[in-house]
C-alpha cells in the first residue's frame, strides 16, 4: 500500500518495542508522514522520533496526557 501524501497520528509511542512504534514504522514504512504521541516517556518519544528519521521517514513527536 503506497501511504505517500498521507499522515497518520499514532498515540502511545513512547514505549520501544511497543505497538505505537511498530505502527510507526509500519506506515512510515509504506510512505505516511507520521505524528507520534505519547505521555509516558519524552525521552523515548524523542528517541523514537530520531530512530525513524534515521530510516528515512518523515516524522515529528509531542508528549501529551
Amino acid at each position: 500500500m503506497n501511504l505517500a501524501g498521507q499522515v497518520a497520528l499514532i498515540t502511545g509511542a513512547s514505549r520501544n518495542p511497543g505497538l505505537g512504534f511498530a505502527i510507526a514504522q509500519t506506515l512510515g514504512g509504506q510512505g505516511a508522514s507520521l505524528m507520534l504521541t505519547g505521555g509516558r516517556n519524552e525521552a523515548v518519544l524523542r528517541a523514537n522520533v530520531e530512530e525513524l528519521k534515521g530510516q528515512g521517514m518523515n516524522v515529528a513527536g509531542m508528549t501529551a496526557s
